[in-house]
C-alpha cells in the first residue's frame, strides 16, 4: 500500500503542474490592441519595424456604392507606447474620408502613433462613443488631411 502512494503523489505532482502551466499560459496570451468588429475590416499581425516600433496596418473596410468614403468598424482601438495604427490602402482607390467606428465600449487608449499611407490628403474620423484618452501628445503639422475624434452621447 505504501508503494501504491509513492507512485501516486508523482502523478499528482504532475497533474498539478499541467494544469498550472495551462492555466498560467491562457493568462499570458495578450489581447490585440485593435480588434476588428465588421465592414470588411483587417487589421494585420504586429510587425517590429527597424526604429524598434510595433506596427499594425488597417486594411480593407466598405467603401458604400464603390463611392470615396471608406468605413471601418473596431470592436478596440488601443495605441500603446511605441505602437502605430496604419490606415494602409491597400486597394489604390481615391479617398476623401477614411470613418473608423468603435463599438466594443471601451475606452481608446492613444498612447502611440496613428497614421496614413497612401491615400493623399483623405481626413480620418475615429468615434467612440466610449471616448478617448491620450498619453503624451506630440504635435505634427500635417500638410495632407485632417484628422478628427468624436465620442458620441446618447441623445435624451
Amino acid at each position: 500500500m505504501k508503494q501504491q502512494h509513492v507512485r501516486l503523489i508523482p502523478c499528482l505532482a504532475f497533474g498539478f503542474s499541467l494544469v498550472l502551466l495551462f492555466t498560467l499560459t491562457s493568462f499570458a496570451q495578450t489581447v490585440p490592441p485593435i480588434t476588428s468588429s465588421g465592414l470588411n475590416t483587417r487589421v494585420s499581425s504586429p510587425s517590429t519595424l527597424p526604429s524598434g516600433k510595433v506596427q499594425y496596418d488597417i486594411t480593407g473596410g466598405t467603401r458604400p456604392g464603390g463611392g470615396v468614403n471608406l468605413y471601418h468598424s473596431f470592436g478596440d482601438f488601443n495605441v500603446p507606447t511605441n505602437n502605430i495604427a496604419n490606415f494602409l490602402n491597400d486597394s489604390g482607390l481615391a479617398t476623401s474620408n477614411i470613418l473608423g467606428r468603435v463599438t466594443g465600449g471601451n475606452l481608446s487608449s492613444i498612447f502611440g502613433t496613428i497614421q496614413t499611407t497612401g491615400f493623399g490628403n483623405a481626413n480620418l474620423f475615429l468615434m467612440n462613443p466610449a471616448g478617448f484618452l491620450f498619453g503624451q501628445c506630440h504635435r505634427e503639422r500635417r500638410r495632407d488631411g485632417e484628422f478628427h475624434l468624436c465620442r458620441l452621447s446618447p441623445a435624451h
